[in-house]
């Protein structure tokens, strides 16, 4: 299920909601990230998500369950329409690579913002935004890339098994110690050399979630 935006958002009521299961039938087909053919398809794929999750935005709807199951890579790419709004839209995005599905409230835990794991452990109040969202995408590629590196036989750092181990765990407590790993950056010679190829975009992004986590 997908929210929609408005008051309730900001001003939760204490009582429980009244709320309506929906289904949303896609006839795209997708493919998991990890079928990707190399660092370009897999970051397209996750990038073009993104941008599907503005346009999502912008209509006044939260998707609030970003993870490797919800993000697919396009069995072929399509041509869409650039979104306007962005100035290289055109010049990067004439065909769609990626896309979500599958909006739900709560979240998948190895992928959840380390504010919201950081709210369900203390027991205060939650408030879902934009923000945790984006932040749930700099998880889901961290796994798409660890995830991939393992099925292809090549043996993980230490640096990197940590990473895995912490965002394979469902328990709050172990994903906590996602904004401590944070604390080890920037990314450098500890991670495997495929691995580097995402390296300045991941060190960025992971950067925004120490931030937005603070």
């Amino acid at each position: 299920m997908v929210e929609r935006l408005g008051e309730k958002e900001l001003n939760p009521p204490v009582s429980a909601w009244h709320r309506v299961q929906s289904q949303v039938l896609i006839s795209t087909q997708g493919k998991p990230l990890t079928s990707a053919k190399g660092p370009k398809q897999l970051l397209q794929g996750v990038l073009h998500a993104m941008l599907g999750h503005w346009v999502l935005f912008k209509a006044g709807w939260l998707h609030r369950d970003i993870s490797i199951g919800n993000v697919l890579l396009m069995m072929e790419p399509e041509a869409r329409k650039p979104i306007e709004e962005f100035e290289l839209g055109e010049y990067y995005f004439n065909k769609c690579n990626g896309f979500i599905i599958d909006g739900d409230l709560a979240g998948t835990p190895p992928f959840m913002s380390i504010s919201l794991i950081n709210s369900l452990v203390r027991g205060g109040e939650i408030y879902h935004t934009p923000l945790d969202d984006l932040e749930s995408f700099v998880w889901v590629l961290l796994w798409a890339i660890l995830d991939t590196l393992t099925k292809n036989d090549i043996r993980l750092t230490r640096v990197e098994q940590d990473w895995f181990n912490c965002l394979r765990s469902n328990s709050f407590e172990v994903l906590r110690s996602k904004g401590v790993l944070i604390n080890d950056l920037p990314i450098s010679q500890n991670w495997s050399p495929r691995f580097l190829t995402f390296v300045p975009l991941l060190n960025e992004w992971l950067d925004l979630a120490a931030h937005s986590a603070s």
